[in-house]
């Protein structure tokens, strides 16, 4: 028997020690020694930097003292995984916009790449997280590429999300005047008010060395006052503007001349135009009703009724009042005295004083003659 053999069934004899009264185990004779495993389960760190993302396999080999060998294989997977959100917002002031590093790693601080779900190990292993090459982040929402890549500079992968940038607003103020926009820290407002015309004449300007901005501007005013902005060729602008407890506020840039006009004084209706005194032309009926007073085309003509005329008179007398008709006399025209007394004189119309006219010098030339003749026969 060989000594292998002899180990062997000592081996087996020890197994079967189990029930053996004491007196028969004396008469067993062992060779080699006799333990008992004081752990039962082993445990071991497996590094997995080094391996690739993927699918793995894990074998483990167990023996013992005899020489029996066990073997028990698992799979398992190294992920490369990319945890984070689909949306980014940043909130920040204008001038964070230059520093375009620092936005990338606020950006990249939101997201986690682990390999097997751990950092480290995937930062040991090489792989990276960055922004595709170009990216500039500006004001408002924008869709942004995220790319990861290994050791020797390969993409592995990417995914896009979408990043806000919110530009916090900020006040300027100088005296009783301020402006509200999205402008820099290190920004600053100098602003006048000088009168001009009855008017206001308001310049506002920030920082010469920074961009003009769309601001909110706010001023002492009245109510009624309104506002237009001057541009520098003299065109003006009217601008929407509201009031609210002696406070002018209305957009505008940021740089510009504003003109505060002077609320419009109180007029009463119509005052536009002349609601002047009615036409003072003649009063309607100015023709003679008779030897009477002339009709005033109002109250009925109170004209004579005198003795009528030897003759018609040629000339139509002019329209009066609604009274009698006047006879007219001493050859005196005959007015009817219905007109209305609206009609445009003619070459051949007279009023009845004019026509009385006439007839006394009429009767002074007559008399002129007829002295003459007496005065030529007498001599």
């Amino acid at each position: 028997m060989s000594a292998h053999h002899a180990v062997e069934d000592a081996l087996v004899d020890l197994r079967d020690l189990e029930g053996v009264d004491s007196a028969e185990a004396a008469d067993v004779q062992t060779v080699g020694t006799f333990s008992q495993a004081e752990e039962t389960r082993l445990e071991a760190a497996v590094p997995t930097a080094d391996l690739a993302p993927g699918t793995h396999e894990l074998s483990v080999i167990a023996a013992d003292l005899a020489g029996n060998i066990t073997v028990e294989t698992r799979e398992f997977t190294v992920g490369l995984e990319l945890d984070g959100p689909d949306e980014v917002a940043l909130d920040i002031h204008r001038e964070a916009l230059a520093d375009q590093e620092a936005l990338t790693q606020d950006v990249l601080g939101a997201f986690a790449l682990t390999l097997g779900g751990d950092e480290e190990a995937a930062a040991e292993a090489g792989f990276e997280l960055s922004l595709a090459p170009g990216t500039v982040l500006v004001e408002g929402e924008q869709a942004v590429v995220l790319r990861v890549t290994d050791a020797d500079g390969a993409e592995r992968s990417q995914r896009e999300v979408t990043v806000t940038v919110t530009l916090r607003q900020l006040t300027l103020t100088d005296g009783d005047i301020t402006a509200t926009s999205t402008f820099r820290l290190d920004d600053a407002l100098t602003a006048s008010i000088t009168a001009e015309d009855g008017d206001r004449l308001l310049a506002v300007s920030n920082n010469e060395h920074f961009a003009a901005l769309p601001a909110v501007i706010t001023a002492p005013g009245a109510e009624g006052e309104s506002v237009v902005r001057v541009l520098a060729d003299g065109t003006e602008i009217p601008v929407a503007v509201s009031i609210d407890g002696g406070t002018l506020s209305f957009e505008g840039q940021s740089k510009g001349t504003y003109r505060v006009l002077a609320a419009a004084d109180g007029e009463g209706p119509g005052d536009g135009g002349d609601d002047g005194t009615p036409g003072d032309g003649e009063p309607p009926g100015g023709g003679d009703d008779g030897d009477g007073t002339p009709g005033d085309g109002k109250t009925p003509g109170d004209g004579d009724d005198g003795t009528p005329g030897e003759r018609e008179g040629t000339a139509p007398g002019r329209a009066g009042g609604a009274g009698a008709p006047g006879d007219g006399s001493g050859g005196h025209g005959a007015g009817d005295g219905t007109g209305s007394g609206d009609f445009a004189r003619g070459p051949l119309a007279r009023t009845g004083a004019e026509a009385y006219g006439l007839a006394i010098a009429a009767a002074v030339l007559i008399a002129a003659g007829t002295v003459a003749l007496v005065i030529r026969r007498w001599s």
